[in-house]
């Protein structure tokens, strides 16, 4: 039941949630008070926010520095003492008649693309694939990442650490496996530099390996509006909070 629940509260809490109630709820005080400016005000400045936040190049302009903050690791075969993949929870689509690799979000399937290259140049590492369950199903993050695996490569030689459903509690798991063995650690390229943090603070040495580009050009093109430069304004916007909620609560 508090999957639901927390799925609906992160929507709400996210940019364009928010935006979206706000402006509904500035349309509603400015039917009831048609000749107020400071209504007026507030509602152009939300319908300005939202639709710079869905307009390139501001999108990629706010997420390309986390991004890039850790480079793309090309050549693993040069770690010749690691000897661990860890691969975060990036989300799941709780859908039982979907296979197992379709139910992991994009994000989670180009996690598990690069792990699986990591893999093929690191033979002798072993997986660990993390994730809890975060929509009160059947089956956890870890459990989708396993099984998804398996369908991909007929490997079934892997770990799942499948109680943690934040960042933060992946990290205290993982130091459990781990300690203060190196490690590559798999993330999306704009969780990586907060993924890295947390992971150090605990104690853990992971190599980043980014994943998940979204920016993927080094030109910012002017485009209208869309949902793919909305969903690039909110994954920096979720990061950055997140980053300043990790630095207050430390």
């Amino acid at each position: 039941m508090l999957g639901p629940i927390k799925l609906f509260l992160k929507s709400f809490l996210s940019p364009a949630g928010f935006l979206g109630v706000l402006i509904l709820y500035l349309i509603y005080k400015l039917i009831k008070n048609p000749t107020s400016k400071k209504i007026k005000l507030f509602l152009f400045s939300s319908i300005l926010a939202l639709y710079l936040l869905s307009s390139e190049p501001l999108a990629s302009f706010i997420l390309k520095p986390l991004e890039n903050q850790y480079q793309y690791l090309i050549h693993p075969e040069t770690y010749t003492n690691i000897k661990h993949i860890v691969v975060l929870g990036g989300g799941q689509l709780p859908n039982e008649k979907l296979s197992s690799y379709s139910k992991l979000s994009e994000g989670s399937l180009n996690r598990l693309i690069e792990t699986i290259r990591l893999k093929k140049i690191k033979p002798e590492c072993k997986i660990i694939f993390s994730g809890g369950n975060t929509f009160d199903s059947k089956q956890t993050e870890a459990d989708i990442y396993g099984l998804a695996y398996t369908e991909l490569t007929n490997d079934v030689n892997y770990i799942k650490s499948a109680k943690a459903e934040n960042t933060k509690q992946e990290a205290k798991d993982m130091y459990v496996l781990l300690a203060d063995t190196p490690f590559f650690l798999v993330s999306s390229a704009s969780h990586m530099p907060r993924a890295i943090k947390i992971f150090e603070k605990t104690g853990l040495k992971p190599i980043a390996c980014p994943s998940d580009y979204s920016v993927r050009s080094d030109h910012f093109a002017l485009s209208p509006p869309n949902s793919g430069s909305l969903g690039r304004s909110e994954k920096a916007i979720t990061e950055i909070v997140g980053r300043l909620w990790f630095w207050i609560t430390d």
